[in-house]
């Protein structure tokens, strides 16, 4: 066993430093190192970094990020091929960042090549050009927030919907109350107000009569009396 490879089987169990900055660095514990890639346990659960690509490794001694859980299974091979075949039909993402950074499904891994459905698309990757590949759990993540938001949205929707079924209600229902009891009373007003008036102008209209007629009845009777006493 070379230097190098004494170098990095201490590192094992340790958190290091992968590259010093930039797209290319990654940050996790080494959980194992193989012949032609590593293996660490980052925030992001398993990564596999083709050696390749390692411009330097460090140990993390000061800044070291929060305590790791238990570690993630991960599989092992005796190449970074190997690892690729056993990702195939897995949802991955290959790079940690930068443009060269692919989210999608590995749909088949040829001897130089690996094929990934990127949305609708179907990408053609070199193996060598891969710096580091780690999967990821997008459809339990979707499952569980979708799921979430649909039992948390109907419940918020169904309190909603009540609070407002209920304050509309309670609101149109109030006014047209009002609307009704104000337009009855204003037609029982109308009405009483209408009846009363024809009652009075009725009541006026007799008495009228009735001294009119008392006048012509007298004027009438003076007139015959008149008469008799020219006859005589």
């Amino acid at each position: 066993m070379s230097n190098e490879s004494n170098y990095l089987a201490s590192l094992i169990g340790k958190e290091v430093k992968i590259n010093r900055g930039g797209p290319d660095t990654v940050l996790g514990k080494l959980l194992a190192v193989q012949s032609d890639y590593l293996i660490l346990h980052c925030s992001d659960g398993a990564v596999y970094v083709q050696n390749s690509h390692v411009k330097s490794i460090t140990e993390n001694r000061e800044n070291k990020s929060s305590t790791y859980d238990e570690a993630p299974r991960y599989h092992e091979g005796d190449s970074f091929h190997d690892i690729l075949e056993n990702l195939k039909h897995r949802f991955v993402q290959i790079n940690g960042g930068g443009p060269e950074k692919l989210e999608g499904f590995i749909v088949d891994v040829t001897s130089t090549h690996l094929l990934l459905v990127v949305k609708q698309e179907v990408i053609r990757v070199p193996i060598f050009h891969i710096r580091s590949i780690c999967v990821k759990e997008k459809n339990k993540s979707q499952g569980s927030s979708s799921g979430g938001n649909r039992s948390g949205g109907n419940k918020s929707g169904q309190r909603s919907g009540h609070r407002s079924g209920n304050r509309s209600g309670s609101k149109s229902g109030h006014r047209s109350g009002q609307n009704v009891s104000h337009g009855s009373g204003h037609r029982s007003g109308q009405k009483s107000t209408r009846g009363s008036g024809h009652r009075r102008d009725d009541s006026r209209g007799s008495r009228v009569r009735s001294r009119v007629g008392s006048r012509v009845r007298s004027r009438v009777q003076r007139r015959q009396s008149g008469l008799r006493r020219k006859a005589w």
